[in-house]
């Protein structure tokens, strides 16, 4: 459906903004991002499509994207058209056009149809201000201005033939060339030379204003040699050193070298949980327990110093404060036994760990850098994988227990502040294993999940940066299947469900059988949750799905467990 799309204002009338009746309409939505640029907020769509999904459930955000890039934007638009012809709201592909290339007066057009459309009110037209008709010769385009302004246009934006942006061009420059014309004609005075060479005296005379005013301009005149020396100055190039960690890892190291301990409970920016501060040397109050003198560090020094006691590694090891880094460094040395001896004892103290660890920011990087060491050199299969696998998660559980000890009732301050912790201080770590070693993946995600708060948002939030860090689609999809055998009653959410249901489509059209497989292997999870659903997605699936043998038998599978719903 067609209507008006701002073409027939008047070339003179200023474009206004949104009106305070849009604005405060806008601020009243709680938008994820404020209305600054009208222009530039909305071309991407994504705000268009977020002000439509608060009147209409059937729009997901998820499916939108926020990037400026024009193939995302277009994408966007293009999405929102489909909704524009199911929904019956008119529009014209000149005017999303405009919008997507940044046009202010079709940009407000548009939102004020929108205002009008959702709230039926009808927005004030704001008073017109008085502008000058002719703009003064020096605020006139130039011919290189003329040329600027036309590459900007939006119908050139999308222009890659270099012929037809020259004879584009040329239009543009004979236009200007045309005006100028014109424009001599009607006021020939300005063209006009000035007296001081209407009356014969050429530049060169003295007595000529243009030269009188140029020596004022120029200043006295001096004589060669007498003009004053300048010292040279001489900039140092400035050296920058590039940052190949984690800022927060830095800032841990940082602090370990410190002689004083802090055992502030929570936070690792001010080191407070709750408000509870203190010095783990002297002993703290952590969650209304006194903490005796003594840090996670010195008992991991004091574990791997009895474990190796009396063995040939004693010397290497050492007895000093770095027993445990020692023991970290040397792994591919030691033999199983130790490996094990290890592993128990650290699992046996996990609750001792686990509040020191909550306290102090240092001391969770130290054993986290030890578990993550471990996870990367065990092979799979072996025993003491399995204890390095199981003693990580026990100490994540301990970890979450001390912290719903400390947040109470209705409170998750701290399980959300040892959220963070792994997020910055684990997790870099934890993703490179995923992408090199597929087969410790299902393990590496239990143990992220371990460190997570057990509800919807906190799920998703965990997601979210695992595909923003991982950057590829293929490894990401992996991971998704992963955390959908986790999720156990959560995929009863509706908002999870669809997410699951997206990306599990996505992996269908890829061209990896395993792959394939995986995601159908997701979809017998959610089936159950949503039979109806389920059932449609494997029919459009089937359509382009080549069954391979290992295809075949999660089909089967789920062919199965669809029919029994």
């Amino acid at each position: 459906m067609s209507m008006h799309s701002g073409h027939g204002e008047a070339p003179n009338q200023p474009v206004r903004g949104l009106s305070r009746e849009v604005l405060r309409w806008l601020q009243s939505l709680d938008l994820a991002y404020s209305v600054r640029n009208v222009s530039r907020d909305f071309a991407t769509g994504f705000l268009i499509a977020e002000i439509l999904s608060r009147y209409d459930s059937s729009i997901h955000m998820h499916s939108y994207d926020n990037g400026v890039n024009i193939v995302k934007r277009k994408d966007n638009w293009r999405q929102l058209c489909k909704f524009f012809q199911r929904a019956d709201i008119p529009y014209t592909d000149d005017e999303v056009g405009r919008i997507i290339h940044y046009e202010k007066s079709a940009t407000v057009d548009f939102v004020n149809r929108l205002y009008t459309l959702l709230t039926q009110r009808r927005v004030k037209a704001p008073p017109v201000r008085q502008r000058y008709v002719d703009a003064p010769p020096f605020a006139k385009d130039t011919a290189s201005l003329a040329l600027k302004q036309r590459l900007k246009d939006p119908e050139m934006s999308e222009v890659y033939d270099l012929q037809t942006q020259e004879a584009a061009l040329r239009k543009r420059l004979r236009e200007h060339e045309q005006s100028l014309r014109e424009e001599k004609e009607q006021n020939p005075s300005r063209f006009q030379p000035s007296k001081s060479n209407l009356d014969g005296r050429g530049s060169n005379d003295p007595s000529s204003p243009s030269r009188q005013q140029s020596k004022i301009l120029r200043g006295p005149t001096r004589r060669l040699g007498m003009e004053q020396k300048t010292e040279s100055i001489q900039v140092k190039q400035v050296q920058v050193k590039h940052i190949e960690r984690n800022v927060a890892n830095i800032r841990a190291s940082k602090e370990m070298h410190a002689r004083d301990v802090t055992g502030a409970v929570g936070s690792y920016m001010d080191g407070s949980i709750g408000g509870v501060e203190g010095s783990i040397d002297e002993g703290s109050a952590v969650g209304g327990e006194n903490l005796p003198g003594v840090a996670a560090r010195t008992i991991l020094n004091q574990i791997v110093q009895d474990t190796v006691e009396g063995t040939k590694f004693q010397p290497t090891i050492g007895n000093g404060e770095d027993s445990a880094d020692n023991y970290s460094n040397m792994l591919p040395e030691l033999s199983d036994e130790i490996h094990l001896r290890i592993l128990s004892e650290i699992r046996r103290r996990r609750k001792e760990l686990a509040p020191r660890c909550l306290a102090n920011p240092r001391d969770f990087w130290r054993v986290c850098q030890l578990f993550c060491n471990c996870m990367d050199h065990f092979q799979v299969g072996t025993e003491t994988y399995s204890s390095s696998s199981d003693c990580f998660r026990g100490w994540a559980m301990a970890l979450q227990m001390r912290a719903k000890a400390l947040d109470g009732h209705g409170s998750l301050a701290n399980q959300e502040d040892l959220q963070r912790y792994f997020s910055d201080f684990a997790l870099p770590t934890i993703l490179d294993l995923v992408r090199t070693a597929p087969n410790k993946r299902q393990d590496l995600l239990k143990i992220a999940y371990s460190f997570t708060v057990n509800d919807v948002s906190h799920h998703k939030t965990l997601i979210r940066l695992v595909q923003q860090r991982l950057n590829h689609l293929r490894t990401f999809l992996h991971c998704l299947v992963g955390f959908a055998t986790l999720e156990e009653d959560l995929l009863l959410d509706s908002e999870l469900m669809d997410l699951y249901m997206y990306y599990t489509t996505i992996a269908l059209g890829m061209s990896s059988p395993s792959l394939r497989a995986a995601a159908i292997s997701v979809l017998v999870l959610l089936v159950p949750q949503n039979p109806v659903q389920g059932k449609i997605f494997f029919l459009a699936s089937s359509s382009f799905l080549i069954f391979s043998h290992e295809t075949h038998k999660y089909i089967s599978l789920f062919l199965l467990q669809a029919l029994d719903y």
